[in-house]
């Protein structure tokens, strides 16, 4: 946001959180720009009293290009977000349907959560997209090297301070062994 005039800052970031209730309101698009979302347990606050959570940090991750109404898009539904939540169900197993090379678009993600369900307050499954388009090139063949696609997942208010600070106290000149 613009700071006024006079301010000795012009600009400064505002987080605005948005929690979202339902799975329909989760199934995100991130405009394939780096990005970050928090997985967040509501019912569990740290010391200071922070929602516990995990962030998830993607980068490199691929747009779909294909038509919404091609038919290898409708099979793969699944590929219409980046990130998708429904809740934990047993038999909902495979991102794409239990046969996506055969599906009919009736399985799947995209099925799934048309029935927009609760997500707050349930046991979840976070679903993300990493990629899924590759542009060949004469190096390829006769072996495609490997491309590397990442998300980091890390605890975010998961701990009351910072789990690595673990040093002993120092004595004198030198350093006490721990006991």
């Amino acid at each position: 946001m613009t700071l006024p005039v006079g301010s000795p800052r012009r600009s400064l970031y505002v987080v605005e959180p948005t929690i979202a209730a339902t799975e329909k309101a989760a199934g995100l698009r991130t405009g394939h720009e780096p990005v970050k979302f928090r997985v967040m347990n509501e019912a569990r606050r740290n010391a200071v009293g922070n929602d516990v959570s995990y962030e998830i940090a993607v980068a490199n991750h691929a747009r779909l290009l294909l038509d919404p109404d091609d038919w290898p898009a409708k099979r793969a539904g699944c590929l219409q977000h980046d990130l998708w939540v429904t809740p934990y169900t047993a038999t909902e197993r495979y991102a794409g349907g239990e046969y996506m090379f055969r599906s009919d678009g009736s399985d799947g993600l995209a099925a799934w959560t048309a029935r927009d369900r609760p997500i707050r307050s349930q046991d979840i499954v976070v679903w993300l997209n990493m990629g899924m388009h590759h542009l060949t090139r004469a190096e390829d063949r006769p072996v495609m090297p490997t491309i590397w696609h990442s998300f980091k997942l890390r605890p975010h208010n998961f701990f009351n301070r910072n789990p690595a600070i673990d040093l002993p106290k120092a004595t004198g000149l030198g350093v006490e062994p721990r006991k």
